[in-house]
């Protein structure tokens, strides 16, 4: 299997799934109507096809998504903190797509950008927007547990967070299930909505499926309305705003985490899933020391000063910004003085009392979470044979006599020691160039866009002249589309373009790069 990460298409409609707002059993009926339904397919379809603008229809996609869980639970400060999260873990997957590339098939660079990248950031910025949001202010409620959105394994058995929350639900309302989802239930009562609800919450109870968010809110709504409508006095509830607001956003929260630890189980195992949260859990207590440092700063100039609600809002958003681009200073420092100690270490260790030293200086998240991303970095290892055939492949790029019988050998070499599959770019990518230099630019076109399109998911930084190299020849044989899917795909990892460079890619400019393009010649290709 060939290395890649997931596309964006792949990754958006995951995130859409996990939201639960896209169910796929036909016997829920969700409050999609059917031209929503065939508006977000339509789009994220779109977005797979990878058929330009894809930064504008990335952040069309994820706009509807925050529109969407607005309506489900109207809780703006709450909305604004799960967008910014899920931002930042864009961000730093698109990060890794572009700089540091994979040889791993897709579920092997799953595993590993989960581990590597996305659970530190998502510490980070779990804790970055509680704080900068001020979700405090609102003042919900939560289950006591601090980790009530992780599932938790024991002894085999795993409960769920959606379980969590609904039992917390239950405590909350002085409820038993039976009576919260069928209020006053008895032999002689025959309600078949609230029998529904009650079988349906059984299910999701025992970890039976993943509801969709539409249908999850809903029954929880019904079960608010008739517990303030049940005729039997003892299972009568009038249950405050605040509390139906906490419970609904809690399960919004608790369902996503719920259906991504799934998946995490299903396609790896319960020993990664369990893994995954004891890391989670260890990096939460890390950085409470940076959490704390910014809650003691706001309250202590609340204390100073007369500050009211709305002035609060900008001085914890204030503070958050101000203190996590100090942290990402502190990091790069921390960074450098690691790469210090391990250029004098024998054996690739930082000795004990560095480490100390170290996190007294930097704090305890950024340097034990380094030391742990460096010893789990040493676990993988490249397929044999890929370093050196990577730089013979680059030597021979270099080299203005290359021939075909020199690309032909080397893809050879390629296939006797299985590096083909890991550099699935490199071969199309020296034919292109032959062809080029030759000025046979329609036949270079076709290596050229296979290279591209194999390099896309896995060649990281490598790409950076590829796709130059690429929206040049589209240039040079009047392929306009192509040349803007090129341009796109640039623009998504915020790869500089020839001419281009930072200006915005208007029509009018792009005339211009294609133009300029078109003429110009690169003989050091």
């Amino acid at each position: 299997m060939t290395p890649e990460f997931l596309t964006q298409g792949e990754l958006i409609k995951f995130v859409f799934n996990a939201a639960g707002l896209l169910p796929t059993k036909h016997k829920e009926k969700d409050d999609f109507d059917g031209a929503k339904k065939k508006t977000i397919q339509k789009a994220l379809g779109r977005l797979a096809s990878e058929d330009g603008k894809l930064g504008e229809r990335f952040n069309d996609m994820t706009k509807l998504l925050s529109g969407e869980l607005w309506e489900s639970v109207q809780q703006g400060r709450v909305i604004l903190a799960m967008g910014d999260v899920l931002f930042d873990l864009f961000e730093v997957y698109n990060g890794v797509i572009r700089d540091e590339g994979t040889y791993l098939e897709k579920s092997e660079t799953v595993r590993w950008i989960v581990q590597q990248h996305l659970v530190p950031r998502l510490v980070i910025s779990v804790n970055k927007h509680l704080l900068g949001y001020n979700i405090a202010a609102d003042k919900l409620l939560a289950p006591q547990d601090p980790y009530w959105f992780l599932p938790s394994i024991d002894s085999g058995k795993t409960t769920w967070p959606l379980e969590k929350v609904m039992r917390w639900a239950y405590a909350l309302c002085n409820c038993s299930h039976t009576h919260f989802h069928y209020p006053g239930k008895n032999p002689g009562k025959n309600d078949p909505s609230l029998q529904q609800n009650l079988e349906s919450a059984a299910n999701w109870l025992a970890g039976k499926g993943v509801p969709s968010l539409t249908v999850l809110l809903r029954n929880f709504d019904k079960s608010f309305e008739a517990l303030g409508a049940c005729e039997v006095f003892e299972h009568r509830r009038q249950i405050p705003e605040l509390t139906k607001q906490s419970i609904k956003v809690a399960l919004l929260i608790a369902r996503i985490s719920t259906y991504v630890c799934k998946e995490i189980e299903q396609h790896f195992s319960t020993a990664f899933l369990t893994e995954l949260i004891a890391q989670y859990c260890r990096y939460s207590d890390w950085i409470t020391e940076d959490t704390d440092a910014i809650r003691h700063f706001v309250a202590d100039c609340e204390r100073k000063n007369d500050v009211s609600s709305e002035y609060s809002d900008v001085l914890w958003r204030d503070a958050s910004d101000r203190y996590w681009g100090w942290f990402s200073e502190k990091a790069m420092h921390a960074a450098y003085a690691l790469k210090e100690i391990l250029a004098q270490s024998v054996d690739g260790v930082v000795p004990e009392k560095a480490v100390q030293s170290l996190a007294e200086t930097y704090g305890k998240f950024i340097i034990f979470g380094e030391i742990e991303w460096l010893n789990r970095q040493k676990l993988i290892s490249a397929p044999i044979g890929f370093g050196e055939q990577i730089f013979v492949g680059f030597d021979l790029k270099k080299n203005p006599e290359l021939t075909e019988t020199q690309i032909n050998h080397y893809e050879q070499a390629l296939k006797a020691s299985d590096v083909e599959r890991v550099l699935p770019w490199m071969v199309p990518w020296l034919r292109a160039v032959l062809f080029y230099r030759r000025e046979e630019f329609e036949s270079a076109y076709p290596w050229f866009q296979l290279a591209f399109e194999q390099a896309k998911y896995c060649a990281g930084s490598h790409q950076y002249k590829l796709v130059n190299q690429y929206v040049e020849v589209c240039a040079k044989t009047d392929r306009w589309k192509d040349f803007k899917k090129g341009i796109d795909w640039a623009q998504y990892l915020n790869i500089e373009i020839r001419w281009l460079r930072q200006d915005e890619p208007t029509d009018e400019r792009l005339d211009y790069v294609f133009w300029m393009l078109k003429r110009a010649n690169y003989p050091h290709l």
